[in-house]
């Protein structure tokens, strides 16, 4: 097409080239291309347009820039550009004259990136802060990232949320049927598999709380639930009554026994609900030991007599007692009944009186054995 007419009206009048090919709105301070009426300092097309096209064209080197500047005569020429480098192919974005994010000919988003740092991640950002990315809904609602793909499908209820949900509670989602792994140093170390099992140095955890390799450690109570009022409790001595500190404490909220058992479920000890402790599958109360006790009395002689000097001690097992005891008689009254020897704080079956085996006598004094 060429060049048909001019029109103008003289200085700081319009120009008109090729019938609106190039309007120069003078007046306006204003230039159009494809349009009679610009509205900006300069327009292309108008609303009758179905597309306009702006093009740059350089060598397979060169750089195709736009620059949005305040001062020509410094870096402020180009303090935002927009520029496509066809030396790699990238497409750079700058402002403060400093580019701050770039398209790579393969597709990744760099951000405060000039190249790839690795990998083949779409996204990929570098920055001096602590954050690098920060995702905020302006409203009471959840703030959630989803991860699909064609597996899953991309609906609403598909693949993996991660974020914030409507009750500020932070949120790990996954929709599928399959289970969520935790890794450190390139190994799984953690999975909570489809069952909602948790597994921990296990792939394939067997049952609610698996753990495998290593023991279980807790600075304070480890508790064990049934129910929301039966529960076991390991831990700290004081979470039970006359507990210290450094004891260590099993208590159970049941009314009912602590079982021990080896060789798979063969019962070996019992402690019943009701105290005491039984051994080998006995659950007879009756059968428990339920006391033990050390401790050191004081002989007396019941048929009269003097002890100058003892020493006498004592172990109590259930409802039998052993005493153990070696005494000087310094006087005898009356030496022709029954020698018995007194004292213990528990009550005999016998009367009271409590047999001691054979006892040696000087001269012609004889002891009974009872």
């Amino acid at each position: 097409m060429g060049l048909t007419q001019i029109t103008t009206g003289g200085v700081d009048e319009n120009i008109n080239i090729d019938s609106n090919t190039l309007k120069v709105d003078g007046t306006n301070n204003r230039v159009g291309i494809g349009t009679s009426s610009p509205v900006r300092d300069l327009q292309l097309g108008d609303n009758t347009s179905a597309s306009e096209i702006i093009s740059l064209q350089t060598t397979t080197s060169g750089k195709g820039s736009i620059y949005f500047g305040d001062n020509s005569a410094t870096s402020s020429e180009y303090a935002g550009m927009l520029r496509y480098d066809h030396a790699d192919n990238s497409m750079q974005f700058r402002t403060s004259s400093t580019e701050r994010l770039r398209i790579d000919s393969s597709g990744r988003l760099l951000l405060r990136l000039s190249s790839s740092i690795g990998g083949n991640a779409l996204l990929q950002v570098q920055g001096s802060g602590n954050r690098k990315a920060h995702f905020h809904q302006p409203d009471t609602g959840s703030c959630i990232t989803q991860f699909t793909n064609s597996t899953t499908g991309s609906g609403s209820t598909d693949g993996l949320l991660v974020g914030l949900d409507s009750t500020e509670d932070g949120m790990l989602w996954l929709y599928e049927n399959q289970n969520l792994t935790f890794a450190t140093n390139n190994s799984e170390r953690m999975r909570i598999d489809s069952s909602g099992n948790l597994g921990v140095g296990t792939a394939s955890p067997g049952t609610k709380l698996d753990v495998v390799g290593g023991p279980i450690r807790t600075d304070d109570i480890f508790t064990l639930y049934k129910n929301s009022t039966d529960a076991f409790y390991i831990g700290s001595g004081t979470m039970i009554t006359g507990g210290l500190s450094t004891d260590i404490g099993l208590r159970s909220n049941q009314n009912g026994s602590i079982l021990f058992s080896t060789n798979g479920s063969t019962e070996r000890v019992r402690i019943q609900s009701g105290g005491g402790i039984s051994f080998n599958g006995d659950t007879a109360a009756a059968n428990a030991l339920d006391d033990y006790e050390e401790g050191t009395w004081t002989p007396t002689l019941s048929n009269g007599g003097v002890i100058s000097s003892f020493t006498a001690s004592y172990v109590k097992i259930g409802n039998w007692v052993e005493a153990y005891f070696y005494i000087i008689i310094t006087s005898i009254t009356n030496n022709s009944s029954q020698f018995r020897v007194a004292g213990l704080p528990y009550t005999c079956k016998g009367g009271g009186y409590y047999p001691v085996g054979n006892i040696g006598y000087a001269a012609t004094f004889n002891v009974d054995v009872w």
